[in-house]
């Protein structure tokens, strides 16, 4: 009996025996794969979550203690279980504007639009979270705001509104804003109420029924023109005060310089004006007077000496020289007789 030799038997690999496994299964493996993928994009939203830039995120657990107050979720990405709930706060500073109606003192209505920055405390997002919600704008901070703008407009008057300061104004609500906020979310159980900050109140307009505008308009216009005349009244009455204290300095002064002023002194002064007018560069002809001390003409105030003209003397008889020569135009040095001269002055 012959004995039979079996040929070996080539040992196959792991990864050859799944290709050919997923061969012969090619159908029931692409069903799987893309179950998966199904599986996947609808369930990635809920167990994926992003927090952007500014943000945080509050976790609330369905099989826990609810809302997650201890922590917040920073900026980032985040894997949660599906039943559980994630939800995001801007902790930015945000701005929104409200559009408020209200009265005012006098029975006139007002349209007036009132805004204000706020934002939302990070580390105290949770407690945010549990006790108002994600619609914290329309549920505490609106009502407030529009019930202070109107608290505050119903104690002026229509046309008080553009003489008040706006300051003082939006600091009120601003305050008294914060003040119902604190008493409202106050509780017992020592839950924080400072989880939202009001950072400003800004009036952005204030505007009144069209009729009431333009009268208002028109008594602040007369206003100003009364106001205007008055100033102008006062001033020509300061004015007044001062020409009368001038023209009393100047009868002073006329008063004590009168009763000190003598011929001695009117004629040295005279003598000095004399010696100036001579020694100027631009003077060419000294006329000096002939009266009492033998003061200039031109502070004297005398009749100078008659003068023999040059055309009257019959000795002068000037040179024949051509009309149009230069010396023919020449003024002559007029002295009177009996004046003394400069150089005698100067000495």
């Amino acid at each position: 009996m012959s004995n039979s030799v079996k040929p070996p038997t080539e040992k196959k690999s792991w990864a050859h025996r799944v290709l050919k496994w997923m061969e012969d299964q090619i159908i029931e493996v692409a069903i799987g794969v893309m179950f998966a993928i199904i599986v996947v994009i609808v369930v990635a939203p809920h167990l994926i979550y992003t927090v952007p830039a500014g943000h945080v995120g509050v976790l609330w657990l369905r099989f826990g203690n609810g809302t997650v107050t201890d922590r917040v979720f920073a900026e980032g990405i985040h894997f949660v279980l599906p039943w559980n709930k994630f939800t995001l706060y801007d902790g930015r500073s945000r701005y929104n504007e409200i559009t408020v109606d209200t009265l005012m003192s006098d029975g006139l209505t007002a349209n007036v639009k009132v805004g204000y920055r706020y934002s939302v405390v990070k580390s105290k997002a949770g407690f945010l979270h549990r006790s108002v919600g994600p619609n914290f704008i329309k549920v505490l901070l609106n009502p407030d705001i529009a019930a202070e703008t109107r608290s505050e407009l119903g104690q002026v008057k229509a046309e008080e509104v553009y003489a008040m300061r706006r300051d003082d104004f939006e600091q009120n609500i601003r305050a008294t804003v914060r003040r119902n906020m604190q008493q409202a979310l106050d509780k017992k159980d020592g839950t924080p109420s400072d989880f939202l900050l009001l950072h400003d109140v800004l009036i952005s307009s204030i505007v009144l029924p069209p009729v009431v505008k333009a009268a208002i308009e028109r008594k602040n216009e007369e206003r100003q023109k009364v106001e205007q005349r008055t100033y102008t009244i006062a001033a020509e009455d300061k004015e007044r005060q001062r020409k009368e204290i001038e023209a009393e300095g100047i009868r002073r002064f006329q008063e004590v310089v009168g009763s000190t002023i003598t011929d001695s002194y009117l004629r040295l002064r005279g003598i000095e004006a004399t010696v100036q007018l001579a020694q100027s560069p631009n003077s060419k002809v000294v006329i000096v007077g002939t009266g009492q001390g033998g003061l200039p003409v031109i502070l004297g105030g005398d009749q100078p000496a008659p003068v023999n003209s040059p055309t009257n003397d019959p000795t002068n008889k000037p040179a024949n020289r051509p009309t149009n020569s230069p010396a023919a135009t020449t003024v002559p040095t007029v002295v009177p007789l009996g004046a003394p001269t400069i150089s005698q002055i100067v000495r």
